[in-house]
């Protein structure tokens, strides 16, 4: 009944991910914030800000599903004090590990993980369902993994790097900052005269060329 108010319609809900305590408290709860298109979209409402997890010493930032696309949300809780990304996600309908289509998949899904690892030296713990579960370790080595059919656990060491990257500090400049750079080569004189000496080059070719 969260968000009831009288003479108000029933908030939508948000695909959430909660810390139970033995007591049956919930002592942490995660909104996800990127939502699926076409499957979440509208049923659904988005969560605010990822904030991490404080447990102990330790801080885990949780991403749900196919969140671990996007490198801004693994930085947010790095900057905001992660040490160890979590990824919850369901798998079952991506197809059958015994099936090409589907292994491929369910190997691409959890290959974006290794990308979040190194961006922000983050070791990763990954729990799927019907998909493949592992450990990385925050230069994205795999650590441990179970891996379908069928269920299982793993156990193994993970390292915490604590303190910024670049990449938590700036984001990402190296796509951004590559297409400016060949805009600019473009643009500037010596692109200019590239372009002109390339033009003729090809206009003396073609002159040559037999009839």
């Amino acid at each position: 009944r969260e968000g009831l108010e009288r003479g108000s319609r029933p908030r939508r809900p948000t695909n959430a991910a909660f810390l139970l305590m033995p007591s049956g408290d919930i002592a942490y709860r995660y909104d996800k914030v990127r939502l699926v298109p076409g499957m979440e979209w509208g049923g659904y409402r988005p969560g605010v800000q990822p904030l991490p997890l404080f447990l102990g010493r330790w801080a885990f930032g949780p991403l749900v599903c196919y969140e671990s696309l996007f490198g801004d949300l693994a930085r947010a809780h790095r900057r905001e004090g992660g040490e160890v990304l979590l990824n919850l996600t369901s798998d079952v309908w991506f197809g059958a590990w015994e099936d090409l289509p589907g292994r491929l998949t369910l190997e691409q899904h959890p290959a974006h993980l290794v990308l979040r690892a190194v961006e922000t030296r983050m070791a990763v713990a990954r729990a799927a369902n019907g998909g493949v579960s592992l450990l990385l370790d925050p230069r994205g080595r795999r650590v441990g993994e179970v891996v379908p059919p069928g269920a299982g656990a793993t156990v193994g060491r993970l390292p915490v790097h604590r303190g910024p990257t670049l990449f938590s500090l700036t984001g990402d400049v190296v796509g951004p900052g590559a297409g400016l750079l060949a805009l600019l080569s473009l643009l500037l004189p010596g692109g200019l005269r590239l372009r002109r000496s390339s033009a003729a080059g090809a206009g003396k070719a073609a002159r040559k060329a037999p009839t």
